[in-house]
């Protein structure tokens, strides 16, 4: 099968333009950075970009530029990218000379004429690059007394020229010119432009992938569920191209012999080595790998001896002697797994390699292998590793990783062999959910797919949970279609598990159900630190009767269980599918902690708290939410005496939270700490709904005052009530969902449109703010959750929003003080780079209360810019509405008290929400 691409696509980025659109430049260097982080580009492009005055040259341009100097230098040319945007405004550029001339003899004006006309020959001949030409058509402003005034004015004619040439030049491709009236409108235009084409080439790059497997067999099912992938579905693993091709470039090192690809349970360690790595090898990807031998196996395999399971791996590919044999003659001599590497790769070249794969080498650190044992395998592993002809790769838990140091010669190797395999990135996780469904004909209904990627998360335990729950869905998928029915049906990635596995248990007769906790408990074992893991055990040895064996195969059909044989050298085992199910149903978790009582996770507890006291109580050592909680019912159950240290342990952990808000963090920190609260239960008043599913709005009072804003007259604003955060998301949902709420017509009453549908949340998490809210949503949702509550409600004009914010007077103060803060608001300094759940900096509101009014979402007012009353407001205008309070994607200088942008009340995006004010009619209520 031909070779999969297993790198980040590059994509080149040409800009060319004149002087003056610098601020346009600086635009979109920003833009490209920002879309290397989009959710589908991530982790799956690289995007460079390419100009000839770059601020970072090593070649120092001078202002005129000839092409071919670029073309004697080596610089990429613009019809050598994938993509070149030109821009335009008073100035076409410096011109070239005599030497430079169009095809029909006219002179080429300007540099960045030449490189338009480059790239443009080139799409009109091959498709590529495409090409973008912009131009800013407000009018150059320029004194009469500027003494390069006739200058100036023909670089405009020149522009004016070019510009009118477009439509009629022969040969010169699309003509299209996309205008736009200022930056502002530009960062929009571009940013829409660019992840457009970029999303299209990437759609072309996964189509030539798609090509390439063609020849290969589909595999039954894109998605394995819990258990790894093999290596006969190399074709639908996706999402660990960068670490595979980095482990392949490791072991075509020919010093490297030894590598331990480490990472957490569920990480995706032994998918990576069977499905990514092996079949790359076998396609040569170092070469002559496609030669190498390659033996694989998992230390406990075999009646759990590692021994066992390495010799009838090596019997069967060649060495002499039986399976017996070769284990008594490894235990007794190390040294002589060498004899059996040759006798391996007998009759190939000296060049040829074995390739040795420990899968879950953990398991020599099990209850079932004792410690001799163990030194004496290790001793092996480091002989084999000495050999030029062996090349090994081992996987291995990270939580085992210092029982492998207490091993000198295996501690040697991890120090130089060691690969940590991360969580997977977004744009990972996002091919692992899409291109095998895409590669299997499978669609994904509506944005099925997206929500499966906000569910996974980056823990990467969730790994596993996510593939089951696609397996779940993938069989029951209606036409070719993953439903967004079933995946609700089963609970989604959290309950994926649990819903199968309690389908199974519905269908079990009582003297089943009886059976099945003793049967799990066979199957469960436990390691030093008290978590549950898996232990096989020999079939035979469990299915002793007809019932026992009509469970195991209910709960192997379900892939709940694995029943494993290879008929020559062992007799059949059997395993649960996956440590996730231990966490994921929680019946098995109840039956599993039956084993134990409430005195081990005291004891538990005690130790833990006496580690984090001794360890200068770091908050990695503190319990989260979900094992806080059993602790509590331990406690409730036990009622022991429990010390200073252990009540300042068990603290709630959204108090915690809570807390840490309270002082200096990062502003990642705030962000994760957010999603937490969410995760373990966001309670916060004036966040979520009340018991009648209501919005929750917090209300703060606000003294009245006068405030002065540009161009307009001085207000003076009687006392106001205004909420403490933005509209959340979960109560912005509640609107969505009420039957009488946003496809009600009547909210939209007098409006100059009503949208047919509500904006899509990008950050769908109940306590971060609404976002991509158009002013007319907003306005209905007023009414709405007036109607409903009884409790006037509209939006802020934007003098209430400056008084409730900046104070009386012209509003020149920020929300906490006089002085802008970086650390003190979720702004493009931030680097969050999205929105973060509300009211997480704790100490930057207003003395009153009113957080996240720097940051976050810019929030629509009621009115527009001319307006001075909230009678004078028109709600059937269609012109454009002040936003304020800046957003998570523009500077700190827009998100002053006193900068008043617009924006259109139709438009939508993803920093735009808006917040509540209680009409004064209702203060005395």
């Amino acid at each position: 099968m031909p070779k999969r691409t297993t790198q980040k696509h590059t994509i080149r980025v040409f800009i060319s333009s004149p002087a003056d659109v610098s601020e346009e430049r600086a635009v979109l260097r920003k833009t490209l950075e920002k879309l290397g982080y989009d959710p589908f580009l991530r982790g799956r492009v690289s995007i460079e970009e390419v100009s000839w005055d770059r601020p970072d040259a090593e070649v120092p341009l001078r202002a005129a530029f000839p092409p071919q100097e670029a073309i004697n230098m080596g610089l990429p040319l613009p019809s050598e990218c994938d993509v070149v945007v030109v821009l335009f405004w008073g100035r076409l550029g410096t011109p070239l000379g005599p030497a430079y001339v169009q095809p029909d003899g006219r002179p080429i004006r300007s540099g960045t004429e030449w490189e338009y006309l480059d790239a443009v020959r080139e799409e009109v001949a091959s498709g590529r690059p495409r090409v973008l030409l912009y131009h800013r058509d407000a009018d150059v402003m320029v004194s009469l007394n500027d003494p390069d005034l006739a200058e100036k004015q023909e670089q405009l004619s020149l522009v004016t020229e070019f510009l009118a040439d477009l439509s009629g030049r022969a040969g010169s491709g699309p003509a299209g010119v996309n205008r736009y009236p200022d930056v502002l409108r530009f960062g929009s235009l571009i940013e829409s432009h660019l992840r457009s084409i970029f999303k299209d080439i990437m759609d072309e790059v996964m189509r030539s992938d798609t090509d390439a497997g063609a020849g290969a067999a589909l595999p039954a099912d894109p998605f394995p569920g819990l258990r790894p992938f093999n290596e006969d579905e190399s074709l639908v693993f996706f999402g660990r191209e960068h670490e595979t091709s980095e482990i392949i470039g490791r072991l075509g090192d020919p010093r490297s012999r030894f590598l331990a690809v480490i990472g957490a349970s569920g990480a995706g360690k032994s998918s990576l080595v069977n499905a990514g790595v092996i079949p790359e090898l076998r396609r040569g990807a170092i070469p002559g790998a496609d030669r190498w031998e390659i033996i694989r196996f998992t230390p406990g395999e075999i009646e759990g001896s590692p021994f066992l399971a390495l010799a009838a791996r090596l019997s069967d590919g060649g060495a002499s002697g039986t399976a017996q044999e070769i284990t008594q003659k490894l235990e007794r001599d190390p040294g002589s797994f060498h004899q059996y590497v040759d006798s391996v790769l007998k009759g190939s070249p000296a060049w040829n390699r074995l390739l040795l794969v420990i899968d879950q080498f953990e398991e020599l650190f099990g209850s079932g292998i004792d410690e001799r044992q163990r030194a004496q395998f290790v001793a092996v592993t480091a002989e084999a590793a000495k050999s030029e002809r062996v090349v090994i790769v081992i996987t291995l838990r990270a939580d085992f990783y210092a029982h492998c140091l207490d091993h000198p010669d295996l501690a040697a190797l991890l120090r130089i062999g060691s690969f940590p395999l991360s969580s997977a990135g977004l744009g990972a996780l996002f091919r692992m959910i899409t291109r095998p469904a895409e590669i299997a004909g499978l669609t994904f209904e509506g944005q099925l797919a997206e929500r499966i990627l906000d569910d996974a998360g980056a823990e990467p335990g969730r790994l596993a949970l996510m593939a089951f729950a696609l397996n779940l869905v993938a069989q029951h998928a209606s036409d070719g279609n993953l439903l967004i029915s079933e995946y609700e049906r089963i609970g989604g990635i959290q309950g994926a598990i649990a819903t199968r596995a309690e389908e199974v248990f519905d269908t079990l007769t009582e003297d089943d159900r009886a059976q099945l906790p003793k049967l799990f408990r066979r199957l469960t074992d436990v390691s030093e630190a008290g978590v549950p893991v898996r232990r096989r055990a020999r079939l035979n040895s469990l299915a002793d009767d007809q019932a026992t064996r009509r469970l195991i195969a209910l709960l192997t059909q379900a892939r709940l269980m694995v029943v494993s044989d290879d008929e020559e050298h062992r007799e059949a085992t059997i395993e649960v599918s996956h440590e996730a199910l231990f966490g994921s149903w929680p019946r098995l978790a109840e039956w599993i902690q039956q084993t134990r009582d409430d005195m081990v996770l005291l004891r538990q507890l005690r130790r833990a708290a006496a580690d984090w006291d001794r360890a200068g109580r770091p908050d990695t050592f503190l319990w989260p939410h979900e094992r806080l909680i059993m602790a509590e019912a331990m406690v409730q159950n036990l009622d022991p005496e429990l010390d200073p240290v252990i009540e300042e342990f068990i603290i709630p952990e959204v108090t915690r939270i809570l807390t840490e808000l309270e002082g200096d963090s990062t502003h990642q920190r705030r962000a994760s700490l957010g999603d937490r609260l969410f995760e373990i239960g966001d309670n916060r008043p004036g966040v979520g709904l009340t018991a009648e599913g209501l919005p929750d709005i917090l209300w703060r009072t606000i003294p009245g005052g006068r405030v002065i804003i540009r161009d307009l007259p001085e207000i003076q604003i009687p006392d106001l009530q205004l909420a403490a955060y933005p509209v959340t998301y979960g109560q912005y949902q509640a609107f969505l969902d009420d039957p009488d709420g946003f496809q009600n017509p009547a909210w939209f009453d007098g409006l100059a449109m009503r949208p047919e549908t509500p904006g899509r949340q990008f950050r769908a998490i109940p306590n971060h703010p609404a976002e991509n809210i158009s002013w007319y949503d907003a306005i209905a949702f007023c009414r709405w959750l007036t109607a409903k509550s009884g409790i006037p409600v509209r939006l802020p004009t934007d003098w209430e929003w400056q008084l409730a914010v900046g104070g009386p007077g012209d509003g020149s103060r920020y929300a906490w003080g006089p002085q802008w803060d970086d650390a003190a608001a979720n702004t493009l300094e931030s680097g969050v780079s999205r929105t973060m759940a509300v009211g997480l900096y704790l100490g930057s509101g207003t003395p009153e209360g009113i957080h996240d009014a720097h940051g976050n979402v810019w929030e629509w007012c009621l009115n527009q810019l001319p307006d001075t009353s909230v009678e004078g407001v028109d709600f059937a205008s269609e012109g454009a509405r002040v936003v304020r309070g800046g957003s998570w994607f523009v500077a700190s200088l827009f998100a002053k008290s006193t900068f008043r942008g617009w924006d259109d009340p139709e438009l939508r995006y993803s920093a735009l929400g808006f917040r509540l004010l209680r009409e004064r009619a209702d203060l005395d209520d």
